[in-house]
C-alpha cells in the first residue's frame, strides 16, 4: 500500500474539519490487539478509512471525501481494487479540490499536490504539486498559529 500515513492523515483532517465524529472520540484510547471503534484512532489507521463513512460524504459532495475514496478504490483498501475505477473518480473530485482550496482548505491542498505529484486522474505537473504543497503547509501554518493564539500562557511553576 502506498502512502497509508499520507492519507489516513488527510482523512483525519478532513473528518475533523467536517465534525463527522463528536470530539470525545479523538480521546479514546484503542488497546493493542483490540479492534478500535470507527474514529479517528492513529493506532488502527484501516478503522479510519471506513468506506462508508467516505462514501456518504463524497455522495453529499465533499470533494477531499472524493478524493479518499478514489484512494481506497486505487489501493483496495476496504473496496474491491479497481485502478482504471479509481482515475476517474480522482478527476471527477478535481473541480471540488480546486474551489476548496481556493478557500484555504488544507487537505484540499494537500489531496491537489498528491495528484499533481503522481499524476492521479491529471497531468502530472511538478509545479503545481510544489504550489499545492505550498499552499497546504500554509494552511497548516495558520492553523497552528491560530490554536496556539487561542491557548493561554502556561502559568509560570512556584518554586
Amino acid at each position: 500500500m502506498k502512502n497509508t500515513a499520507f492519507i489516513t492523515a488527510m482523512v483525519l483532517a478532513a473528518f475533523g474539519a467536517h465534525g463527522a465524529e463528536p470530539a470525545a472520540c479523538n480521546e479514546k484510547k484503542c488497546d493493542e490487539g483490540k479492534k478500535c471503534p470507527p474514529c479517528c484512532c492513529p493506532a488502527n489507521p484501516e478503522e479510519t478509512l471506513n468506506v462508508e463513512r467516505v462514501t456518504l460524504l463524497a455522495a453529499n459532495g465533499d470533494p477531499v471525501a472524493q478524493f479518499t475514496l478514489a484512494w481506497l478504490t486505487e489501493n483496495g483498501v476496504n473496496t474491491p481494487k479497481d485502478a482504471e475505477k479509481a482515475n476517474g473518480m480522482y478527476a471527477a473530485s478535481l473541480a471540488g479540490l480546486e474551489k476548496a482550496a481556493a478557500e484555504g482548505n488544507g487537505a484540499a491542498c494537500r489531496a491537489l499536490a498528491h495528484m499533481y505529484a503522481e499524476g492521479k486522474g491529471v497531468t502530472k505537473n511538478p509545479e503545481l504539486a510544489e504550489k499545492y504543497a505550498a499552499m497546504a503547509k500554509a494552511c497548516a501554518d495558520k492553523a497552528a498559529a491560530e490554536a496556539k493564539a487561542e491557548k493561554p500562557a502556561p502559568a509560570p511553576a512556584d518554586k
